[in-house]
Parts: C-alpha cells; sequence; structure tokens
C-alpha cells in the first residue's frame, strides 16, 4: 500500500471530539426539550380536567334549573356518571355548599399517573358564575 491509501483509510472514522462535540449538543437540545415537554403535558391533563368538570358543569345546572337545587352526586345529572367518576387520569366529584349555594367540582389527579399532582376545581353559583381554579402540588 501507499503511504496515501494508508491516510485515506485511517481518516474514514470520526474523531473522539467530532463525538464529544455532537454528543455535547444532543445533551443542550434534550435538557431544554424535557421541561418543554413536561409543561406541554401537564397543560393536555388540565385540558383534560377541566373539559369534564365543563360537562358537568352543564348538566348541574341543568338539574338546578328543573330542580331548584343542586345534584348531591353526579348519579343525579344526566351524564350517567357514577360516583366519584373515573378518567384515566383523574377522579371527578361534586359537592354542594352547606349554604346550598353553590356547587364545587373538583377533578383530582389520580396518585398512580402523571397527573397525579393536578387539582382542578369549579365552582357554580345559583347565579351561573362559574369559576376554575387549577393548582399544583
Amino acid at each position: 500500500m501507499r503511504n496515501t491509501e494508508k491516510r485515506r483509510i485511517r481518516e474514514a472514522g470520526f474523531t473522539i471530539m467530532e463525538l464529544a462535540a455532537v454528543l455535547g449538543i444532543i445533551a443542550v437540545l434534550a435538557a431544554f426539550s424535557v421541561p418543554t415537554y413536561n409543561a406541554l403535558r401537564r397543560r393536555a391533563y388540565e385540558a383534560e380536567a377541566r373539559t369534564f368538570i365543563q360537562e358537568i358543569r352543564v348538566a348541574a345546572w341543568e338539574y338546578y334549573l328543573e330542580n331548584g337545587t343542586w345534584p348531591q352526586d353526579l348519579t343525579l345529572t344526566k351524564l350517567g356518571y357514577t360516583e366519584p367518576y373515573k378518567s384515566k387520569y383523574f377522579t371527578y366529584s361534586i359537592s354542594v355548599a352547606s349554604d346550598g349555594k353553590s356547587v364545587t367540582i373538583t377533578a383530582d389527579g389520580i396518585d398512580t399517573t402523571p397527573a397525579a399532582n393536578i387539582i382542578v376545581t369549579g365552582t357554580l353559583n345559583n347565579n351561573g358564575e362559574w369559576t376554575v381554579v387549577v393548582t399544583y402540588q
């Protein structure tokens, strides 16, 4: 073999410095993307909970308009949910205030799921005013 052929064979691969630089770039990209991904997941779980409690809110309001009182549990609404209702990530429940003037609908993240630290609470009063609070434990 000639010297030029030996040099070409020796230079065919990547150096350790080039590989280290690529790995460093990948690590930096991962460091930025993982928190963003987790935030997007948390927002998706929160959106699921908000959707369900909105559905329950409408059913509770219809019940209130028809009966003059709030439903004591989810089985009384037209949704056909049991009390407490469980989805894949949340447990939903409904409770009437002691004065009977409002109802609170709660979506509590199930402990064994990624939504375990999320609680979404919606309160509906006799005037139809609706407030939602999201807490992260």
